[in-house]
């Protein structure tokens, strides 16, 4: 064979080596970029059908979302709302527990205040009490015993009480000096014998008394340690005659009566 035949077939040879390994280099690679490609496909596939499940799942929660959103949303104004109204009720309570402290020391100071003029009505009814007649003493005998000593202090744990008590016997005994009264009470007499009389008070000012009998009379004037009567028989009818006009048993008209300014001295207690 001539050497150029040879050499012919030889490139023929080596031009289809290479043209195989081109064509599976090719065929190779195509088949790697159409594996990409589905890979790719089904991929785009995978995201669209997520994207589709995700949009109805969304579609068919939505609502119940939707729904607790508002809730959500609600309960958050309430909130505030509570907030806000806590907030005012608490500066309102501020201002009512100021208000009412303020209150509450007014009350104290005005407590203290009351304090020395309820020692001074107390010191006023127990200088009275000599100077009242017997037969109102007896009735006020049981609050009398409450009156506290002198020198108990008033605090503002008792003061209403002994203002109260004060203030009510001050009033029956101002009640009692502006009537006229008829009592039945012993006397005794210069001799120091006791005698049952009709006595009738003018008030606090004076007293006429007389004996059943009519036998004898005396006429009463308060002092400071207690009552003094002066005793004289020529009373006794004109006593007796306002004694049964006080009681009725007679027509009114005018009695005479002897009125004393000041008790004189000589005469028994009763």
């Amino acid at each position: 064979m001539p050497e150029s035949a040879h050499r012919a077939r030889r490139r023929a040879g080596w031009r289809g080596a290479v043209l195989s390994l081109v064509a599976g280099t090719v065929l190779g690679a195509a088949d790697t970029d159409l594996q990409r490609l589905q890979a790719v496909v089904t991929d785009q596939v995978a995201v669209r059908q997520a994207a589709h499940e995700a949009e109805t799942a969304w579609a068919e929660q939505r609502p119940a979302v939707e729904g607790r959103i508002a809730v959500l949303r609600q309960q958050a104004a309430d909130a505030e709302a509570a907030l806000a109204k806590a907030q005012q009720e608490a500066a309102a309570g501020a201002a009512s527990r100021q208000a009412l402290e303020a209150d509450a020391q007014h009350t104290r100071e005005a407590l203290a205040a009351l304090a020395a003029p309820t020692r001074a009505a107390e010191a006023r009814l127990r200088a009275l009490l000599p100077r009242l007649p017997e037969p109102l003493t007896k009735s006020l005998a049981e609050r009398l015993r409450e009156l506290p000593a002198a020198d108990v202090a008033v605090t503002p744990d008792d003061l209403q009480e002994r203002l109260r008590l004060v203030v009510g016997l001050l009033t029956e005994i101002d009640q009692f000096a502006d009537g006229v009264y008829l009592f039945r009470q012993p006397l005794a007499d210069p001799q120091q014998v006791q005698r049952e009389m009709d006595v009738i008070y003018l008030g606090l000012a004076m007293a006429f008394a007389v004996s059943g009998d009519g036998a004898t009379a005396a006429a009463g004037t308060p002092a400071a340690d207690g009552w003094a009567w002066r005793w004289d028989p020529a009373l006794a009818g004109p006593v007796r005659t306002a004694v049964a006009i006080y009681r009725k048993e007679q027509p009114a008209t005018f009695v005479a009566l002897p009125l004393e300014l000041a008790p004189k001295r000589e005469g028994g207690q009763p």
